[in-house]
């Protein structure tokens, strides 16, 4: 028996109610709601489902604009509700211009790190260049010098 219902959550009593964690098939009518045990208690449990109730098509209640419940042949006892196909609504001008000048901040933040990596890889080859001839000339053998 279903106690309560929500849009993503009902509450229902059995007199063996399913363990926590257990997915459960509630149809009522053509409404089918199918969603996991989210706790279990004496005699009642709650429900958590991913999509969302249709709760006038549980109450009977079909408001006017709402797709009716299709049928697949040979499946009577099996209905699903028809999903509207969602559509987005074109961008306007503000949120166009502000996705485009997020895209310039990325790009120019790029150019900018990428020329302090250079000037900093061009620093340290300058600051280490010299000591490291001066290492690599005291530690190289000289040619003029003669072996006694």
């Amino acid at each position: 028996m279903i106690l309560n219902v929500s849009q993503r959550g009902l509450l229902a009593s059995s007199s063996t109610p399913p363990p926590r964690g257990h997915y459960v098939e509630i149809r009522k009518g053509g409404v089918v709601i199918i969603g996991r045990v989210a706790w279990s208690g004496n005699q009642v449990f709650g429900v958590r489902t991913q999509d969302e109730i249709d709760v006038p098509g549980l109450a009977g209640i079909r408001p006017a604009g709402m797709p009716d419940f299709a049928t697949k042949a040979g499946e009577k006892d099996r209905a699903a509700t028809l999903r509207r196909p969602y559509k987005a609504a074109p961008l306007s001008a503000y949120e166009q211009s502000r996705i485009v000048s997020s895209r310039m901040n990325y790009v120019a933040s790029l150019i900018v790190s990428c020329a302090f990596a250079a000037a900093a890889g061009v620093l340290a080859y300058e600051m280490l260049s010299e000591p490291i001839e001066t290492i690599r000339g005291a530690l190289s053998p000289r040619d003029n010098r003669s072996v006694r």
